[in-house]
């Protein structure tokens, strides 16, 4: 199995007026890389999914495993033929058959030996071993996830298609049980592409975030670039905080109340800028004098998350806690602190009229 290759695919539904799920999407996921695509509800991504798993046909574009066309205007390749494994999204097990039975489910000889060792291969694998005869009601839900990931990989799929199955789990199951699929999909040589509205999944999961909105692809890359990179201030806010500061622009540097500030914009630019920060760019520095003044503080373990007004606008600063001192006994409400900027803006909106 090759690359899976997506062209100028759309697809619409039946509606008054029509429902325009995708919109001339195109998409390259190279064999085996796992791919995340990450949107909000109803912005086409489960539609994606549904197109390459065969479910859909889309009205335009293509398809391609490698050199073969699996859909088009021209040809429609069944889904039992596409060698693709699914996750749902809550496992949708037999609740009339065991565990054992479930991920031999998809097997065409499940009685045979080379069947029941590929289904205890698959349960040491997602740690699963001596649950062969439980049934799904007396699983954790955390363990229905990983015997519906077990049924998906038991054929030997080319392709894994995982449509947000951790969005019942607890956070903590939700991290290991990402940690342990990446693993499993690794060790499994497939590819794969998980659909999720959650950033912290998609970027820690994936080789490739694209970020879907309205039909399209806004933006494509790796989790770190998207975050420090993002396309626009929607898909800024979609990957994680922001926080934003006012500046004037003056050719390539900004001035601002933490000082002046080089801009990555294209050409030169003067007037009043908004610049975007990540909340963790926001540093505290003793050696700084006092340009700010804490009006609210937010412990989070490892970090408090602290509210600051500086100048005419009020930033939130994520800072760690590494000195042993309570957060409380470092700093308070009231503080005048000295604060600078770590790094580049994320993002410089020039125009003002939407803040």
């Amino acid at each position: 199995m090759s690359d899976i290759i997506i062209e100028h695919v759309s697809k619409s539904y039946a509606g008054r007026p029509p429902v325009r799920a995708l919109e001339g999407v195109d998409l390259t996921i190279p064999h085996g890389s796992i791919v995340a695509v990450l949107g909000r509800s109803g912005c086409g991504k489960t539609t994606l999914l549904r197109t390459i798993a065969g479910f859909e046909r889309p009205d335009a574009g293509t398809i391609w495993f490698g050199r073969d066309e699996v859909a088009s205007n021209r040809r429609m390749v069944a889904p039992e033929r596409r060698r693709v494994g699914i996750v749902p999204q809550e496992g949708a097990l037999f609740p009339h058959l065991d565990v054992a039975a479930n991920v031999a489910f998809a097997l065409r000889n499940r009685r045979s030996r080379e069947s029941r060792d590929r289904v205890g291969q698959l349960l040491e694998s997602v740690g699963l071993a001596g649950h062969e005869r439980r049934r799904p009601h007396e699983l954790s839900g955390g363990q229905q996830q990983r015997v519906a990931l077990a049924r998906a990989l038991a054929s030997h799929p080319a392709i894994l298609l995982l449509d947000e199955p951790f969005t019942a789990l607890d956070i903590n199951l939700r991290a290991q049980l990402r940690a342990d699929v990446v693993a499993i999909v690794r060790n499994e040589g497939a590819t794969a592409m998980i659909v999720s509205h959650d950033p912290a999944e998609a970027m820690s999961m994936a080789d490739t975030v694209a970020v879907m909105r309205a039909g399209r692809l806004v933006q494509t890359g790796s989790g770190e670039d998207l975050y420090r990179r993002p396309v626009d201030h929607e898909t800024a806010v979609m990957l994680g905080e922001v926080t934003e500061i006012s500046g004037h622009g003056n050719g390539h540097r900004a001035t601002t109340p933490l000082g002046d500030i080089d801009i990555d914009v294209d050409g030169s630019v003067s007037g009043p800028l908004r610049l975007v920060f990540r909340p963790e760019q926001i540093v505290f520095d003793e050696g700084v004098r006092a340009n700010g003044v804490i009006t609210g503080i937010q412990f989070h373990g490892s970090d408090v998350v602290v509210t600051v007004r500086l100048g005419p606008d009020s930033v939130r600063a994520r800072w760690p806690i590494g000195d042993g001192r309570p957060h409380r006994e470092r700093w308070l409400v009231g503080d005048a602190v000295g604060l600078r900027a770590a790094g580049r803006p994320v993002l410089v909106r020039r125009d003002l009229r939407d803040h």
